[in-house]
């Protein structure tokens, strides 16, 4: 079967990942994409010789495709997910997927509710070294997870960034640190009705970006059960580094520990993964698979996916929780997560 697909909104350069990724593959046919800014819809239009819309809608009314990666703004990606969804539409959805508690709360419902599967573009999960240390946490090889720790550092890539990210509601912990969370989550082993308490703290040290911008945030989650997390987010990477981030985890158990080095989702030089278990030196341990894993396969496989391929709630949960965290750095006071 081909896959009849759509993607909506270019201003984030994940947009051209996913669309090239998806131009590549035999069992889809890219039909057409939407944005608002007409010269970026022109150009892309002329780029990928695909059809272009204002927006999803007048792109779904007209094209009825199967499924549709949303790469919108932010502030506008739970709306329009939502009605997709309602029309029966699949939906890959880019991160965060909403920057208030009320739009996440009616993609929730619309989660739910909506003929559509909602599909969260957690590309961390496939990342090589970063599902391989969930595999061994899966096996055993820590024995329970006791705590877990996790950089993550990105560039700021200041001159391709669209005017939306200087002033997005939730910063840099909503941003970046929602991926972290989901991580934490599965390697933690938590389920949908665990609560967090969350403490943190944010600024920008850089003076980009003018009042209201935040480069860096460190924030803490408690659950009511189970381990707790540290996490750094931050936009502070130096253009020189050949990383988008020196991203890291630290995770350690009650029978060994593990050590993961990722590049900031840009395969390349620095991935890593340490594994120090029982009585035997620390061992280092190959990333994985030649070909990388695919989140689009998983994606487009309705009946099935591989061991780490993301539910809608995953989504719906690491954001919320990432709201709750910003929460707590803008207020300077403890904040509370309870799932929806």
């Amino acid at each position: 079967m081909t896959v009849r697909f759509g993607l909506a909104g270019l201003s984030h350069f994940h947009a051209s990942t996913i669309i090239e990724a998806m131009i590549e593959r035999a069992d889809v046919r890219v039909l057409a994409l939407s944005e608002e800014d007409y010269a970026l819809r022109s150009a892309n239009a002329s780029k990928y010789g695909l059809k272009a819309y204002r927006n999803a809608f007048e792109m779904c009314d007209a094209e009825k495709p199967d499924a549709v990666a949303i790469v919108e703004r932010p502030d506008r990606r739970a709306d329009t997910a939502a009605r997709l969804l309602s029309m029966g539409i699949d939906v890959l959805l880019d991160k965060p997927a909403a920057v208030d508690r009320e739009s996440l709360a009616k993609l929730a419902e619309a989660a739910r509710k909506g003929s559509g599967r909602l599909f969260p573009y957690f590309t961390v999960r496939y990342e090589r070294p970063v599902a391989k240390a969930l595999e061994l946490i899966r096996s055993g090889a820590i024995g329970e997870v006791s705590s877990f720790t996790s950089m993550r550092p990105h560039k700021l890539l200041k001159g391709i960034r669209p005017g939306w990210f200087w002033g997005m509601p939730g910063d840099v912990i909503v941003d970046l640190g929602i991926h972290d969370i989901d991580i934490y989550r599965v390697a933690c082993g938590f389920g949908p009705g665990e609560r967090f308490t969350a403490f943190a703290s944010s600024g920008n040290f850089s003076g980009e970006g003018g009042e209201g911008f935040v480069d860096s945030a460190q924030f803490m989650l408690v659950p009511d059960n189970g381990p707790a997390g540290t996490f750094l987010a931050d936009w502070l990477t130096p253009e020189g580094d050949p990383r988008h981030g020196d991203c890291a985890y630290f995770i350690a158990g009650t029978k060994g520990r593990i050590e993961v080095r990722s590049t900031g989702g840009i395969p390349g030089k620095g991935e890593a993964l340490i594994l120090t278990a029982g009585d035997r030196p620390p061992t280092f341990i190959e990333d994985g698979p030649a070909v990388p894993l695919d989140i689009f396969s998983d994606f487009l496989s309705r009946e099935s996916g591989s061991e780490m391929a993301p539910g809608w709630e995953d989504m719906i949960i690491a954001n919320g929780i990432a709201l709750a965290a910003a929460k707590a750095a803008a207020s300077g006071e403890i904040a509370r997560y309870t799932n929806y």
